[in-house]
């Protein structure tokens, strides 16, 4: 496969560093194709309209960080009351 072809695969299967996937607009932007391999690289389903993919990657990104805030803040109460694991 000559470089012209392997770069637009490449480019064809990263999806956009510069997105805010907790933003449903920036989300609807997307493909769905661009959908489909971030839910498949998350471990989702990856079938439905292009509205069910948007609405589950945008609960998923916003689950992950609601996660993520509740374990900075069990990990930095531990840190105070001197009990880390």
């Amino acid at each position: 496969m000559d470089t012209k072809a392997k770069k637009r695969v490449r480019e064809r299967n990263t999806l956009p560093s510069n997105i805010s996937w907790k933003n449903e607009k920036d989300v609807e932007a997307l493909t769905n194709n661009q959908l489909k391999m971030y839910l498949k690289q998350h471990g989702l389903k990856i079938s439905g309209s292009k509205a069910a993919l948007t609405k589950r990657v945008v609960s998923h990104a916003r689950g992950n960080a609601a996660r993520n805030v509740l374990e900075d803040e069990e990990f930095n109460n531990s840190c105070e009351d001197g009990t880390t694991s």
